[in-house]
């Protein structure tokens, strides 16, 4: 009988090492070349995947668009995302006296995104912080509710310091530079929740796809002090030179600590073991599965991004204050909030306990409700599919303007003023 058994336990055994190598050779066979890692199999990027490709250029966005066209001529990365520099505190930031090809995108002396200086003679003056959302990406200079805004209210000089791509610690940082020297009244801190909040757990963008943007900063919670991690490289020169052919271990380190989207899995493989496809999938399936549930973490008002967020804010309002001003927070939605909330209750829920929070805290314009009253035309998009397009932009300057008093304000599209 035993020897039966040891029998069935060979058969088995061998049957499995047989289904293996098959399925190792089947694999290596799927596996196509890839630039960014040790291949592709059916879409998946195998390990070990280049966080510094040998291809990687400084963040040029003077390249084109593909696909975008003004006036019969390509749009640049330039005209839809803004220009940039680095900048060894905010990882990189609005390049001044900047125009893109077209014109779509422009700064002033002081890298606001503004055809003008900065007046020096206005009433009052509301100084704009925040990511894509605030900074009005994807849309041409005078269709920016930022630059709506300013029409509408002419006794309002409106200076926008968003920037594409901006957490809410990098945003904050800004103004600390900038609120300390520019007189103001009131400083806006523009917010999108549900596309904001990985930002402040991140601090490599390529763990997301974003290709060649430098290492940028993010504020830890000490207790209940914010605590700012700096950029670990003065440049994106220095972390290509030092990570060319994998992440060293000092980077390692430094993501392991702070980037809540590092999977090392991805970054490096074992010997031997890692010669295998079938190990590699089977790593990059895992780090897929984790990096998914850490997503689906990120609203959460007690999670990690969410208790930053809300230090960010209090400390951005305490500053504020002291600077002489008026500190208020606007929550924004994104497009597919808007739609998601009429036939998602969870995800609607788990929103507006966010907003509940923040607000709860700050003065706060909650722009929901006077999105949500537009039409599915007047809730355009903007040039490239995503984000706000120009009528959309001019409701979100109306709802501004209405809150703030501005005596030009009209009711405009979409029915009455915003809340």
């Amino acid at each position: 009988m035993r020897s039966y058994r040891r029998h069935d336990l060979a058969v088995l055994l061998g049957a499995t090492v047989i289904a293996l190598a098959l399925a190792e050779i089947g694999a290596r066979l799927l596996v196509v070349p890839s630039e960014v890692s040790g291949g592709r199999l059916l879409g998946l990027e195998l390990p070990p995947l280049e966080a510094f490709p040998e291809s990687l250029t400084a963040w040029d966005t003077s390249g084109e668009a593909a696909g975008r066209l003004f006036d019969g001529g390509p749009l640049t990365y330039g005209d839809l995302w803004g220009i940039h520099r680095e900048d060894s505190l905010l990882g990189y930031t609005a390049l001044e006296n900047a125009r893109s090809r077209h014109g779509w995108w422009q700064s002033n002396e002081v890298g606001a995104r503004a055809k003008r200086t900065v007046s020096a003679d206005a009433d009052s003056r509301l100084l704009v912080f925040g990511e894509s959302f605030a900074q009005a990406s994807r849309v041409r200079q005078e269709d920016a509710w930022t630059s709506v805004l300013d029409s509408l209210c002419t006794e309002l000089d409106v200076v926008n310091f968003g920037v594409d791509g901006y957490s809410m610690g990098q945003a904050y940082l800004r103004y600390r530079t900038l609120g300390p020297v520019l007189e103001h009244d009131v400083m806006l801190l523009m917010f999108a929740p549900s596309v904001d909040l990985w930002r402040e757990v991140n601090t490599l963008r390529s763990l997301r796809g974003w290709i060649g943007v430098p290492l940028v900063p993010r504020f830890v919670l000490d207790g209940e002090e914010l605590r700012v991690i700096e950029t670990l490289y003065p440049d994106l020169e220095s972390a290509i030179e030092e990570n060319r052919g994998g992440i060293s271990w000092r980077l390692h380190d430094h993501l392991s600590r702070h980037d809540r989207f590092y999977c090392p899995r991805l970054y490096g493989v074992p010997p031997i073991l890692g010669d295998l496809v079938l190990y590699k999938a089977a790593a990059a399936g895992w780090c897929r599965a984790s990096l998914l549930r850490r997503k689906s973490g990120l609203l959460k008002p007690d999670g990690e991004a969410a208790r930053i967020v809300r230090a960010i804010f209090t400390d951005a309002r305490v500053e504020t204050q002291e600077n002489g001003a008026r500190f208020v927070l606007a929550i924004v939605p994104t497009r597919k909030d808007v739609e998601d909330r009429a036939t998602n209750r969870r995800y609607a829920g788990a929103l507006d306990e966010l907003e509940r929070l923040f607000c709860s805290e700050n003065e706060c314009i909650d722009l929901i409700d006077g999105l949500s009253s537009l039409s599915s035309r007047e809730l355009d998009h903007g040039s490239d599919g995503t984000h706000y397009g120009p009528l959309a932009n001019r409701r979100i300057a109306e709802i501004f303007a209405s809150r703030f008093g501005c005596h030009e304000a009209t009711n405009g599209l979409g029915g009455g003023p915003g809340p």
